[in-house]
């Protein structure tokens, strides 16, 4: 390894991520279940997760439980324990991804998760549309994603919302560098589901710096309850004063953002704030 480095005159790239294959690490990961990926989200965003673990772990369990795919990201270095104790014959275990060498790898898998069906170029100008204002054609691109790659039946039964909410914040993950990204933080009387907020430094081509955006999110059964379910989460983010958060990190700009899904349909409702 430092041959390598050497080589590139000392240029830091990630080396260690491509000693090996991680196709069966991508094809693991891309096909584990929504609360897994939940928590791969959380352990991106808040630094940590705790897990329990198996340490009895067999090579043909992979990919069965969320727990297994745990063990295997633990034990192949992908993840470091911060805190570990017993709990009967598993392990309860705080991760961590240990260094920003793999975090570059599972940002990248999680981005090849959703450029793949949409298409690099493609991808980059909905990212673009939302970080610039241009929020119809960010409509229709998100639109034209459900439809072509999102099935009916990926939302399940149980916690439909909680699917977008981890759909949306996957989409927009690679914002990271520019924008800070929360979810589910306390603000004026409540919890809202996404801010967008851009990091001290970071415009737009025109030179202005990026508007805020703050989104929350509903789901319902009838298509047709769609356009009163957008006015719903948008009325909710005023009545619940959630804009405070914008206020709290000096955002002078920004947007307002109610988005409702049912299956492959969606429909959004926004305005700017302050108005």
């Amino acid at each position: 390894m430092p041959r390598r480095c050497l080589h590139t005159r000392g240029e830091l790239r990630p080396h260690w991520v491509n000693t090996s294959g991680n196709v069966l690490l991508r094809k693991l990961l891309a096909e584990a279940g929504a609360d897994f990926k939940q928590e791969m989200e959380t352990l991106l965003r808040q630094g940590s997760s705790t897990q329990l673990i198996d340490p009895y772990l067999v090579f043909s369990d992979l990919g069965r439980s969320g727990m297994t795919l745990w063990g295997l990201l633990l034990f192949s270095g992908y993840l470091s324990p911060l805190s570990v104790r017993y709990d009967g014959l598993q392990l309860q275990c705080e991760l961590a991804i240990p260094n920003r060498e793999i975090a570059y790898l599972f940002e990248n898998i999680v981005r090849t998760w959703f450029t793949d069906p949409m298409g690099e170029k493609s991808y980059r100008r909905f990212l673009d549309c939302l970080v610039t204002g241009n929020l119809e054609e960010f409509r229709l691109r998100l639109e034209d994603y459900l439809l072509e790659s999102a099935s009916a039946f990926d939302p399940g039964q149980r916690h439909p919302e909680k699917f977008y909410h981890g759909l949306v914040l996957g989409l927009i993950a690679s914002l990271r560098s520019t924008h800070a990204i929360y979810s589910n933080r306390k603000s004026g009387y409540g919890c809202y589901d996404v801010a967008v907020l851009p990091k001290r430094g970071s415009a737009m081509p025109s030179g202005e710096i990026p508007p805020g955006i703050l989104m929350e999110f509903k789901q319902v059964s009838d298509t047709d309850d769609l356009d009163a379910a957008a006015g719903k989460a948008l009325a909710q983010i005023d009545r619940r004063r959630y804009q405070t958060e914008l206020d709290q990190h000096g955002v002078k700009n920004g947007f307002l953002i109610g988005m409702a899904f049912s299956g492959k349909q969606m429909k959004m409702a926004y305005k700017s704030y302050p108005e």
